[in-house]
């Protein structure tokens, strides 16, 4: 499935975070208001003040903890979309838009 969605990195970020966030919930997996921040975090579209709250982020929490959850949690929503039948969208994210993008934080 192609779509606007997936076409840009934000829109790939996008899509990534509330697969997470959704996997987060089902999960009853806590996620904390920074957590979700980071998680629709890009540079390419970032504010001054978005780049210096991901910074923060990295300086104050565990981001090996952190990549570690987020990491488990798009695993999970990978193999529930892929029987879904939507692993398409996961194939053109990683296709258009370098995946490493969303996990550079």
């Amino acid at each position: 499935m192609k779509n606007a969605e997936t076409e840009t990195v934000a829109g790939a970020v996008g899509f990534l975070s509330s697969r997470v966030v959704e996997e987060a919930r089902k999960d009853s997996i806590p996620l904390t208001d920074a957590e979700l921040k980071q998680l629709s975090f890009t540079e390419e579209t970032a504010t001054a003040e978005e780049v210096a709250g991901a910074r923060e982020f990295d300086e104050t929490n565990d981001t090996d903890e952190f990549e570690a959850k987020v990491a488990s949690l798009l695993r999970n929503a990978f193999h529930h979309d892929v029987q879904s039948g939507i692993r398409a969208t996961w194939e053109n994210i990683s296709q258009r838009c370098v995946i490493t993008t969303f996990t550079s934080w």
